[in-house]
C-alpha cells in the first residue's frame, strides 16, 4: 500500500535521505505530497531535489512531482527573476554555487508576445479566480542539475509571477478586450477586475499602462494582486529527458493552430545533438553600443534565443515594413499585429532548417545523414531530393506532419562536426543581421529591379499580342495566339520567381554566399560582392541562360539546381574574388600611411591598444582606414585617415553606420571618439594593468590631437 508523505519546509523529509540503493524500492511505493518552492537558496529543498536526481539519473527513471509557489511572496519572485535569463542565471550559479532558478529553456526565444491582450486576458483571469496559474516545470534528468529548472509550459505562472506589476501593457489592447465583451453581452455581475478594467480603460489617456497603475486605480485589483489565494502557482515538476520534454510541451499544445511546422520540429528534436549545438552555445552579433556618439558598432555574444529579437529581418516588431521587392517577409513576427500568424517567434527557424538541407548529404546505402562543410561539391538533399522543396516547407502557420516528419528524420540523426555546424549558423546570422542594413537593401533591389525589368519585357509582348488581335483578355485569341501568349506568361511566372524577395530564392542566395566564400572573407561583404557581380553581369549569367532559367520544372529544386549551374562555378566566383578584393587607388599603401605617423611626431612600436580587437595596434599591423568612405567622396588624405586594428577596419569597411566618426568627420574627431571609447574602458575595468594601458592611450590620443591641430592649423 502506498505511503502518502506530507510537505514541511519546501519538501518531503523523508525522500531527503534517498539513495540509489532504495530509490527504486521508494519510487515504486512512496506518492509523494508537493513541493513547495519558497526562496532560491532553500539548501533542504536544493539537496532534496539534487539527491533525487542523482538516483533518477542512475536508474534512468522519470518522475513528477506536484509543485505550488506563493506569487505574492518576494522570495517566491526572486526565484523567477531571471525567467528571460538563462544565460545570466548560469553565470550566478557558476559564481555562487547551487540556487533554485525558473527559466524559460535556452531554446525558447523570449516570449515578449506576453504583454499581449490574449496573455492580458489570461492574467486577468487568474485574478478574478477562474482559474490558478499553473507551469510545467523540468528537470532534465539526462544533464547535470545544479539547481535551475526550466519552465516547458506555463503562461500563467510566468506572466503572474515574474515582476507583474511592471510589465507594460497596451491600452488599445485592453479595448478590444473589453469591446468584445460587451458585444458578446458579458454577464460583469461577478467580475468586477473587468469592471473596474473598464472604467481604467475610459479614464486611462496614455498609449501604454503596466499592473501596477492599474493596482493604484482600483483597490479590486489591488487586492486580487496581493491575494494569496489567486496567486499561488501550482503545477509539476518533471523530471525528466530532453525527449520527455519535448513529448510534454507536445502534449500541453496539441491544438494545431497554435504551432508551426519549425516550432514542433525543434521541439520533437529536444535532446538532440543539433538542439545543443543551435542552442547552448553563443553567437556574435554586431549592435550598437547603447548611448554611444556617434554611433558605434561591436561585436556581442548571445545564445540563439537571445540573438533573434535583435535582428530585423525575424523581428518586425514596431518596425517598418520591409522595402516592398526587396527581401522576403516570410521569417519575422511582429508582436503588435492583429494576425496571430505574424506572432510566430520560431519563424526564423524557416530560414535556418531549409539552408540546412544544402549542406545535408544522404548515404544512399546506409541511409545516413551527414552535415557536410560548405564546399562547392556538396551533392545535398536540397538539390536531389524533391521531398523537401514543396510549399508546405516554407509555411508560417500551422502544422503539416510530414513536414515535421521530414525535418525531425534528418536532424535527430544527423553526423557533424559541432564547429561546422556552429560557423554556418553564424554566418546566417551575420547575413539576416546584415539583410536590412541601407548598403544591403540597396544592392539587393537593384539586382530585383533587374530581374523585372527582364520580366516586364515578356509582360509587353503578352500585352501587344492582345492589343494586335483587339482583344481584352487571352481567351478571346485564336488557339496559336493563345498558346503564344500562354508561352510568354509562364516565362514571365519563371522569371518572377527568380526574384529574391521570395523566400526560397533569399535561402539559395544566403546558402550560394556560405557555399563559396573564402576563409578571408566576411560573410556580409562576401554576398554583396556577389550580388554586385550578378548585377554587373547581369545579360550574361541571366539573360545568357534564358532556356535554361526558362525550361524544365517550376519547382524550388529545379531552381537550386540552375542557379547552381550558372554560379556555382570557379570562374563565378574568381569573379567575386576580384569585386571583393580589387585595388583601389583610394587606399593608402603603408608607406603612405607611416608618413602620417611622422606628423604625429610618433616613435616606437605600439600605437595604441585598440578596445575593439582587444590587442595593440603597431606600426607594422595597422591599417589605413578612411573616414571619407570610398563609396561617397574618397579624399586620400591626412585629414580623413586614421590607423586602425584589422579586425576593426574589416568591421567597419564601408558602412557609414559603424564609422568612428559622423559624416564630414575628420583625424581629430577621431581622436576624439577613440580617447572616450578608452575612458569608458578604463573606468569599466578591474585589471590595473589594462587600466594603465588605456590611461597611456588617453595621453597618447591628446598628444595626437595637439600635433593635428597644428598641422592642419585649426
Amino acid at each position: 500500500m502506498a505511503t502518502t508523505l506530507t510537505s514541511v519546509n519546501g519538501f518531503t523529509p523523508k525522500l531527503t535521505g534517498v539513495t540509489g540503493d532504495n530509490m527504486k524500492n521508494i519510487l515504486t511505493n512512496t506518492v509523494m505530497d508537493r513541493i513547495i518552492f519558497k526562496a532560491c537558496d532553500d539548501e533542504d529543498l536544493i539537496n532534496y531535489l539534487k539527491k533525487l536526481h542523482s538516483s533518477l539519473h542512475k536508474l534512468k527513471s522519470k518522475i513528477t512531482i506536484p509543485f505550488q509557489m506563493d506569487l505574492t511572496n518576494d522570495s517566491v519572485k526572486e526565484i523567477y527573476k531571471y525567467y528571460d535569463n538563462p544565460n545570466t542565471v548560469k553565470n550566478i550559479v557558476d559564481e555562487i554555487g547551487d540556487r533554485i532558478y525558473v527559466v524559460r529553456p535556452p531554446e525558447q526565444t523570449l516570449a515578449q508576445r506576453q504583454t499581449g491582450a490574449y496573455q492580458q486576458t489570461q492574467l486577468f483571469d487568474t485574478l478574478e479566480g477562474n482559474t490558478l496559474p499553473t507551469a510545467d516545470i523540468v528537470i532534465r534528468v539526462d544533464k547535470p542539475f545544479n539547481g535551475i529548472t526550466y519552465c516547458y509550459d506555463g503562461q500563467h505562472g510566468t506572466l503572474t509571477s515574474k515582476d507583474a506589476e511592471s510589465k507594460t501593457f497596451y491600452l488599445n489592447d485592453t479595448i478590444d478586450i473589453v469591446n468584445k465583451k460587451e458585444t458578446e453581452s458579458y454577464d460583469f455581475t461577478y467580475s468586477p477586475i473587468w469592471i473596474d478594467v473598464d472604467k481604467f480603460r475610459k479614464q486611462w489617456n496614455e498609449e501604454t499602462f503596466t499592473l501596477k497603475d492599474l493596482c493604484s486605480f482600483s483597490s479590486v485589483v489591488r487586492n486580487a494582486v496581493e491575494s494569496a489565494q489567486k496567486r499561488v502557482l501550482v503545477g509539476q515538476v518533471h523530471f525528466t529527458d530532453g525527449q520527455g520534454a519535448s513529448q510534454l510541451i507536445r502534449k500541453r499544445n496539441e491544438h494545431i493552430s497554435s504551432h508551426s511546422n519549425s516550432q514542433r520540429t525543434k521541439s520533437e528534436c529536444n535532446g538532440t545533438k543539433i538542439n545543443d549545438v543551435l542552442y547552448d552555445r553563443e553567437y556574435e552579433i554586431n549592435e550598437p553600443i547603447e548611448g554611444v556618439f556617434p554611433i558605434t558598432f561591436t561585436n556581442n555574444s548571445y545564445s540563439l534565443s537571445e540573438i533573434i529579437p535583435k535582428i530585423e529581418l525575424f523581428n518586425q516588431t514596431g518596425e517598418k515594413k520591409f522595402p516592398s521587392g526587396t527581401i522576403p517577409n516570410k521569417f519575422f513576427y511582429n508582436l503588435r499585429s492583429s494576425d496571430s500568424k505574424d506572432m510566430n517567434y520560431d519563424q526564423y527557424l524557416i530560414f535556418f532548417y531549409n539552408t540546412f538541407l544544402s549542406f545535408i548529404e544522404k548515404d544512399s546505402d546506409t541511409g545516413t545523414y551527414t552535415f557536410k562543410k560548405p564546399s562547392m561539391s556538396v551533392n545535398s538533399l536540397r538539390n536531389n531530393i524533391s521531398t523537401f522543396s514543396g510549399d508546405e516547407f516554407w509555411k508560417t502557420y500551422g502544422i503539416t506532419p510530414n513536414v515535421v516528419d521530414n525535418w525531425v528524420s534528418v536532424f535527430k540523426s544527423l553526423e557533424f562536426e559541432e564547429d561546422e555546424l556552429f560557423d554556418v549558423v553564424q554566418d546566417l546570422i551575420h547575413i539576416a543581421n546584415h539583410s536590412t542594413k541601407k548598403t544591403f537593401v540597396k544592392k539587393l533591389s537593384e539586382l530585383n529591379k533587374l530581374i523585372k525589368h527582364w520580366m516586364d519585357g515578356y509582360n509587353s509582348d503578352m500585352k501587344q499580342i492582345l492589343k494586335d488581335a483587339n482583344v481584352d483578355n487571352e481567351n478571346m485569341l485564336t488557339d496559336a495566339k493563345r498558346a503564344e501568349y500562354k508561352s510568354l506568361q509562364d516565362h514571365k511566372q519563371r522569371i518572377s520567381r527568380l526574384l529574391f524577395n521570395t523566400n526560397n530564392q533569399f535561402v539559395n542566395l544566403v546558402r550560394l554566399a556560405i557555399q563559396t566564400k573564402p576563409s578571408t572573407q566576411p560573410i556580409t561583404k562576401w554576398t554583396e560582392g556577389i550580388i554586385d557581380v550578378m548585377i554587373s553581369g547581369f545579360k550574361t549569367y541571366y539573360e545568357g541562360n534564358s532556356s535554361l532559367f526558362l525550361g524544365g520544372y517550376k519547382g524550388t529544386l529545379h531552381r537550386f539546381n540552375n542557379i547552381d549551374k550558372v554560379f556555382l562555378n570557379k570562374a563565378f566566383v574568381d569573379k567575386v574574388k576580384e569585386e571583393t578584393t580589387s585595388s583601389d587607388t583610394s587606399l593608402w599603401s603603408r608607406s603612405e600611411g607611416k608618413k602620417y605617423l611622422d606628423i604625429l611626431g610618433f616613435e616606437g612600436t605600439n600605437l595604441y591598444y585598440c578596445h575593439h580587437s582587444r590587442g595593440f595596434v603597431t606600426i607594422e599591423n595597422f591599417q589605413s582606414h578612411h573616414l571619407s568612405f570610398r563609396s561617397k567622396n574618397p579624399q586620400k588624405k591626412f585629414e580623413f585617415w586614421f590607423p586602425l586594428s584589422s579586425k576593426y577596419n574589416n568591421y567597419i569597411s564601408d558602412d557609414e553606420e559603424k564609422n568612428i566618426v559622423n559624416d564630414g568627420g575628420n583625424f581629430i574627431d577621431a581622436c576624439k571618439f577613440m580617447l572616450k571609447q578608452s575612458e569608458t574602458e578604463r573606468d569599466l575595468t578591474n585589471d590595473d594593468d589594462l587600466y594603465d594601458i588605456y590611461e597611456d592611450n588617453i595621453s597618447t590620443f591628446n598628444k595626437w590631437i595637439r600635433k593635428a591641430e597644428r598641422h592642419l592649423g585649426v
